[in-house]
């Protein structure tokens, strides 16, 4: 049987040594990359995903989320908004950033960016859901590579990163495997290392404190 993992939450991978040592595990790493998205990948990334010109099959393969999948995230957001909206406006408003930390994250990855937010590719999210979150005050669009982006929250980007990548992975008979070993791993699922492939994405995870 073929062991395939789904990177996430990022479309870029931030280790080459972290990915080359996936290769040791799995036999094909995918990644979230939206149509079109200009990639910006390593010299080392691009042998890894350039293998089919050698004969071989490519070990970094790149996945664009369907429209039914990014419903499916849709809905579960949309209903946790709908339940839960004056909560998540307390904790998450976009209005409240200047008491958040800056993120480590977004100063290196999008400098041009607001460093309090986390962004999230406007490809990657159904546009309704976008709508709505705006219409919130959870998230705003703003500056981001390759030109905007989504700005949430860190949690509330965490949060839905994990369910797209959950939801493309039970389409696809996928394991979700991330190198936020400090980050998602703790926060969301009590696991650490980079084969989290039962994680409870559910949004109820973003009002515990």
């Amino acid at each position: 049987m073929v062991a395939i993992g789904l990177y996430y939450p990022y479309i870029q991978f931030k280790d080459e040594t972290w990915l080359k040592l996936t290769a040791l595990y799995w036999d094909r790493m995918v990644r979230i990359v939206p149509k079109n998205f200009p990639l910006e990948d390593s010299e080392g990334v691009r042998l890894l995903a350039n293998r089919e010109k050698e004969g071989d099959k490519s070990f970094v393969v790149d996945r664009v989320p369907e429209e039914t999948e990014l419903k499916t995230v849709a809905d579960e957001f949309t209903r946790l908004v709908g339940q839960h909206g004056d909560e998540l406006a307390k904790r998450y408003s976009v209005a409240n950033r200047a008491s958040w930390p800056i993120s480590p994250v977004t100063v290196a990855t999008e400098p041009n960016s607001d460093p309090r937010l986390a962004y999230v590719y406007p490809a990657k999210m159904a546009t309704d859901l976008q709508t709505l979150l705006i219409g919130a005050g959870l998230a705003e669009m703003g500056p981001s590579r390759p030109d905007v982006g989504l700005g949430l929250h860190p949690r509330m980007a965490d949060v839905y990163m994990l369910a797209l990548a959950r939801t493309i992975a039970e389409n696809s008979s996928y394991t979700p495997v991330t190198d936020e070993t400090h980050g998602f791993q703790d926060r969301y699922t009590g696991q650490s290392g980079a084969c989290a492939d039962e994680e409870d994405y559910r949004g109820s995870r973003i009002l515990e404190g």
